[in-house]
């Protein structure tokens, strides 16, 4: 290679030892080893695009654009690059993975691991490996080996005999796909988002689990390429072309990965000045994706409505009453909103059964914590919201964190805005101030015959009988026939329904009011239908009824027949007056139905 007058050397020295001074002296540098690499690698000759000055200032380097003009590579803030090293633990004889090439990184990694150790550095990218590959062997390293691949499928036989010591993530990433190919008390340093941040964090992996102990530091990376980029068709539906609204966008990467993969029209709403202006800064001109520093509530009532929506760690930080109606209103009929929310924090604290706001804390390295007001809910409290604001839920998933000992968990929630909206809610609330805690009232349907007990499975692991909650001027006996057609297929009339009474409990702070139900007589066989929370449904013998049954189905059951060994929470049961009374606990009564009805139809009764 051509060798820089001395005078252009001497001063890239006196450049790199200064900055080495400035990260020893803010923290960042804390190990001999770390120091020494940042003393001896040029790392100006892996950006020799900018001015020399400009390689060694605290601050990112960008070294490849796409053909919008937006940053796809770049070698990141020096600060964060000791910062990652450190946490990695990197030593001599070490093999290390780095995902995400420039090379100067990996030349670092290479000091540390010295001689007896190996270095392979890996990017979809084939200009950035070039690059890399190019860089690393002008400067003496290219025993590093440079890997074009898409990393969320590792090549075969790149992952050494028991696993790398070390794995280093300097792209933004949707998932941790990388646990089995870390060896056995291994560092893998990541970044992932948090509240709408994005946080380098440290894990080492024991007993075949990532665990983490150390201080979050805030970070920005650009973002991953391929496969494991982010939210896509699988979950929000077909993209092409439609209008997707990004809740808390941070730093843009999900929405521009929309944008690029799947050719996605994406709003990306950030209340955040920073979190703005590091988007726009990197993805301004990408396109289909429209960055707005905006609060998204005052966004949604101004805007056409979108063909989907989601968030990260962001919608339960807006008060439930206020978020759901304005996304309702927001999303087309049939629309999906897929968000992620806390469910259980680092102390083991569990969610609310109430609509009340708590305050959760995330750790700044060398800062205070930051303290969040969210709403950390029940599955059910969330399902009930939904529902009373016009959403089906499809799924809630926990998601619990991969080490043992950390109760961490998040919670999945996939819900579609109904075609038909329920009557009782206005299109917006008349004040930002939650109502008195309530539940909606529900109906619970015994379903009783020759084969048994009808119960279905929810999506949650509970079993339970067909019902659901009571809209908007609906008597009793029709929510009863309605959830029964919705949930089963199964055909009843309102005169097929006897109700038995009400039950009243709480759960925390809030009244549960439930209508039991029978239903004396129905058509069809019960299915699983599209888009419905319980489905799996099958017949069980009263004498052999299985564990798991959902509390208020078992609060229905008990208070018809108070001798079924069922546990569970403790109602207040108020009995209606009968219209007919079987003659026996388990009759099965059979008798011509009249009209369009089969004339064989049976009559079923679950006794008293």
């Amino acid at each position: 290679m051509t060798t820089p007058p001395t005078t252009d050397l001497d001063e890239a020295s006196a450049l790199r030892h200064q900055l080495a001074d400035q990260l020893a002296e803010s923290g960042h540098i804390r190990t001999p080893a770390v120091d020494e690499a940042l003393r001896t690698v040029p790392r100006h000759a892996f950006a020799p695009e900018v001015p020399v000055q400009k390689a060694y200032a605290n601050d990112i380097v960008a070294t490849r654009h796409s053909d919008d003009g937006s940053t796809i590579s770049s070698i990141s803030a020096p600060w964060l690059q000791a910062d990652m090293l450190e946490a990695a633990r990197i030593r001599p004889g070490h093999r290390v993975l780095e995902i995400g090439s420039g090379g100067y990184n990996a030349a670092l990694v290479a000091e540390l691991v010295g001689p007896a150790g190996t270095v392979t550095t890996l990017d979809i990218d084939p200009v950035v490996t070039d690059r890399a590959t190019s860089f690393l062997a002008q400067t003496g390293y290219d025993h590093v080996q440079v890997v074009t691949a898409d990393a969320e499928h590792l090549p075969v036989g790149i992952v050494p005999d028991g696993g790398f010591d070390a794995i280093l993530v300097t792209v933004d990433t949707w998932d941790l796909t990388w646990i089995d190919a870390l060896a056995e008390g291994g560092r893998l340093v990541a970044p992932l988002r948090l509240h709408g941040y994005h946080w380098s964090i440290g894990f080492t992996k024991r007993d075949g689990v990532l665990h983490s102990d150390e201080p979050l530091i805030v970070c920005g990376f650009v973002a991953i390429q391929g496969d494991g980029a982010g939210p896509g068709d699988d979950v929000l539906g077909p993209l092409t072309g439609r209008r997707i609204l990004d809740i808390g966008s941070g730093a843009g990467h999900y929405a521009v990965h929309l944008a690029r993969t799947h050719g996605a029209l994406v709003d990306a709403v950030e209340l955040s000045p920073t979190q703005h202006r590091r988007a726009t800064g990197h993805f301004g001109d990408v396109p289909g994706v429209r960055f707005l520093h905006a609060d998204v509530i005052e966004h949604l009532q101004q805007a056409q409505p979108y063909d989907a929506a989601y968030g990260i760690c962001t919608l339960a930080g807006i008060d439930p009453h206020i978020a759901l109606p304005a996304l309702r209103d927001g999303l087309l009929p049939g629309a999906p909103l897929v968000f992620s929310a806390l469910h259980t924090n680092w102390h083991g604290h569990g969610p609310s059964a109430t609509v009340t706001p708590r305050q959760e804390t995330v750790g700044l390295k060398g800062m205070e914590p930051l303290p969040l007001q969210t709403w950390v809910l029940t599955a059910q409290v969330w399902e009930d919201l939904l529902a009373d604001y016009g959403f089906t839920v499809e799924a809630i998933t926990q998601l619990h964190a991969p080490e043992p000992d950390n109760p961490v968990i998040c919670q999945l929630i996939q819900a579609r805005r109904r075609t038909v909206l329920p009557a009782q809610i206005t299109s917006r609330p008349r004040s930002r101030r939650p109502p008195v805690p309530h539940a909606a009232i529900g109906v619970g349907a015994i379903v009783y015959g020759e084969r048994g007990l009808l119960l279905g499975r929810h999506h949650r692991g509970t079993l339970e009988l067909p019902g659901g909650s009571v809209e908007a001027g609906e008597p009793f006996e029709q929510t009863a026939v309605r959830e029964l057609a919705e949930e089963t297929d199964l055909s009843a009339r309102p005169e097929d329904v006897t109700l038995l009474g009400t039950l009243v409990d709480h759960v925390g702070d809030v009244v549960r009011v439930t209508v039991g139900a029978l239903v004396t007589a129905w058509q069809g066989e019960p299915a699983t239908q599209p888009d419905e929370s319980v489905g799996d449904w099958a017949w069980w013998p009263l004498d052999d009824l299985p564990d798991g049954l959902f509390e208020c189905s078992a609060q229905i059951l008990t208070a018809r027949r108070p001798d079924l060994p069922i546990d569970h929470p403790p109602a207040h049961f108020s009995p209606y007056a009968r219209r007919t009374t079987p003659s026996s606990d388990l009759d099965v009564n059979v008798r011509p139905r009249q009209g369009s009805w089969p004339s064989r139809q049976q009559e079923r009764h679950l006794g008293q």
